[in-house]
């Protein structure tokens, strides 16, 4: 209990004494323009022996007020102590950034990111447009790994009028799926692909079901119950084609909690983490303390074949629904407490590897927020 105590103790110091340093964000923009005045300045030398290329659009670089820099510092000390800190990259605020990779950097920095995880939302290769090598070969030379998280969806818009077999090499509707995380695998600097399973979300996207996903349909035989031996399928499928290379999961929390009551035949963490390198469980809720609790039972499984789960936290708007509330509509000081005090429950647990955030944009909304 005193434990608890001289957290919170510490963590309204941190408050304290962030708010001393507000002159970093004039430091910052004087920089930016002398980098400005610099990048002008070799444009116009290159030019003298061939035409400079057309300039290219660039969204207005995003501000960032003297809060940002001291809610960084109190949120970088908080998780300073996790192996990993993951925040997710959405479409959106690539668009943002693909021309100044450096500033998004300097944001991750701050606030303790220690790795992203770029998401493709639909997008191929050529979609992130000729800047992608460059944005991630910043990121590389900035030490923070960047992978590619692709989601299963592809495979649910494809008819299926039933499943013959529940093998992925003897089904052909998972090969458009496959040749997107190959042409991902491709890049160079791409630190690894991140594949959510989704059966849960996506079901109901084919023309023709057989099965979908409903809260009434578990138990063994069920619909969600064939949709998940299916899913589970295709992952094995994937980690084999991609044997050698860096895979990542993606699931519900659902997934281990229904398996584990007999609900469902596969779908425990003890299914998963064999086929991935880094395991995601989603927790996706207002209030993480209730669910980091609830995931009790899935740090002791992962910590029985030593492989820590990461958490994933819901911390943007553009992702919430009536469903799943995000952390960023709240305050930045309530935001803090919420994760003072998850933390605090799993920090020492062997089988918690860190958090990731869904997605980057809420956590810089956080940070500029006046309290």
């Amino acid at each position: 209990m005193e434990n608890g105590k001289l957290r919170r103790t510490a963590f309204q110091q941190n408050i304290k004494e962030g708010q001393r340093d507000s002159s970093l964000s004039s430091i910052f923009n004087f920089q930016f323009s002398i980098f400005n005045l610099i990048l002008l300045a070799a444009i116009a030398a290159g030019g003298c022996s061939s035409p400079p290329p057309p300039p290219r659009p660039q969204p207005a670089p995003l501000t960032s007020n003297p809060r940002f820099y001291e809610h960084a510092e109190i949120m970088k000390k908080e998780l300073a102590e996790l192996r990993t800190v993951g925040a997710f990259i959405s479409t959106r605020m690539y668009e943002n950034y693909r021309y100044s990779p450096d500033e998004l950097i300097g944001h991750l920095r701050q606030a303790g990111i220690t790795q992203i995880y770029l998401l493709s939302e639909g997008y191929n290769v050529n979609d992130f447009g000729e800047e992608l090598p460059g944005f991630l070969a910043a990121m590389r030379k900035a030490g923070i790994p960047a992978w590619i998280a692709v989601t299963d969806r592809i495979f649910y818009e494809r008819d299926q009028k039933s499943f013959i077999s529940l093998t992925t090499s003897e089904i052909n509707y998972d090969k458009q799926l496959n040749r997107r995380i190959q042409e991902f695998y491709d890049m160079d600097g791409v630190s690894g692909i991140v594949l959510a399973l989704t059966p849960n979300i996506n079901s109901h996207q084919r023309h023709r079901n057989l099965y979908v996903w409903g809260e009434n349909t578990y138990g063994i035989g069920g619909s969600n119950d064939m949709l998940m031996k299916q899913s589970y399928a295709m992952a094995s499928g994937i980690r084999k084609k991609f044997s050698g290379k860096p895979l990542a999961l993606m699931i519900p929390g659902l997934f281990h909690t229904k398996a584990a009551a007999g609900e469902l035949s596969v779908g425990r963490i003890r299914d998963f983490l064999p086929l991935a390198d880094q395991l995601i469980v989603t927790a996706f809720a207002n209030v993480p303390e209730g669910q980091l609790k609830a995931l009790q039972p899935q740090f002791e499984e992962a910590a029985s074949m030593g492989k820590p789960l990461v958490v994933c936290v819901l911390t943007d708007d553009h992702f919430s629904s009536t469903q799943f509330d995000s952390l960023s509509r709240g305050t930045f000081t309530e935001f803090m407490e919420k994760m003072t005090s998850a933390l605090a429950i799993v920090r020492n647990e062997s089988g918690f590897g860190g958090v990731a955030f869904m997605n980057f944009r809420g956590v810089e909304i956080l940070l500029e927020k006046a309290e």
